[in-house]
């Protein structure tokens, strides 16, 4: 048996850091994604708007028309995905000092995180109409310039797409390219909102400018992708969880980790991919 009882302290102290550290610092997409619960069905119903609504005029007492725009059904389904550790006897009592513990507390979060981003980002590009795509997925040879910004703030204001709540991922790749671009080298760094904290981001153009660790890549090209808020649908039954039993015959803790997740795109319109090449 263990030396003493290490299991209530992770079920209470460790869980409760994990799930702060992952809602704050975890998945900067999910916090920029239309994110709700699932029902008792293990499934989340979003509502898109497809067309625009446009108002006219009517005669006296006449019906009101149906002048375009009807809210359409999505369903978001969750998928469980599981991560486990073993912490050693021996190596308990150093797991309870607080700096310790939070090295693993933070390795678990991003691990759970950079899962999340994967699967809004696999979401997002999912059988994107070619329109939504500057160069079709396939990068002309250069990373994010100042042509390709433009190209998306236009994009986007010809679909009237809101560019509050907007927001563009990129790598450091582009990141470093566009800090060559005065304009946006004297734009101003966001510093009022939390869950950004920990990455560099900058308002400009009107976008929210995000620079993450990784964007979907091929090898060869970067695909940086823009959404609205509400063209992203995130579904999930439990962010994150962690269950701690003791394993007699390893003589350690095991923790194993859980979050639940699904995303789809509610919004064609809403959702942009710039295609850059990552420098050689």
């Amino acid at each position: 048996m263990a030396a003493f009882d290490f299991t209530p302290l992770l079920r209470t102290q460790y869980e409760a850091e994990l799930l702060i550290e992952y809602q704050q610092k975890g998945s900067y997409t999910r916090q920029a994604t239309w994110v709700k619960p699932v029902n008792q069905a293990n499934v989340a119903r979003f509502r898109k708007l497809i067309g625009r609504i446009d108002l006219t005029m009517k005669a006296a007492q006449a019906e009101i028309p149906i002048t375009g725009g009807q809210w359409d059904k999505v369903e978001v389904s969750p998928t469980a995905y599981y991560a486990r550790s073993l912490i050693d006897d021996l190596q308990e009592a150093d797991f309870t000092d607080i700096d310790s513990r939070r090295g693993l507390v933070m390795a678990q979060a991003m691990g759970c995180g950079v899962k999340t981003d994967s699967i809004i980002f696999t979401a997002a590009r999912d059988s994107l109409p070619t329109a939504q795509k500057y160069n079709s997925g396939t990068a002309d040879g250069l990373s994010m310039t100042l042509d390709k910004a433009l190209w998306l703030r236009g994009a986007l204001t010809k679909a009237f797409v809101p560019l509050m709540d907007t927001v563009v991922f990129i790598s450091a790749d582009e990141w470093n390219e566009l800090v060559l671009t005065p304009q946006f080298a004297n734009a101003d760094y966001v510093t009022d909102l939390p869950w950004v904290a920990g990455a560099q981001a900058k308002r400009w153009l009107g976008l929210l400018w995000v620079e993450l660790p990784a964007v979907p890549t091929d090898g060869t090209d970067n695909f940086c992708l823009c959404w609205h808020r509400y063209a992203m649908g995130y579904a999930e039954q439990k962010a994150i969880t962690a269950s701690v039993t003791f394993v007699d015959d390893r003589d350690s803790h095991q923790i194993i980790h859980k979050m639940s997740g699904g995303a789809k795109r509610l919004w064609d319109v809403g959702v942009f991919e710039i295609a850059c090449r990552r420098p050689s």
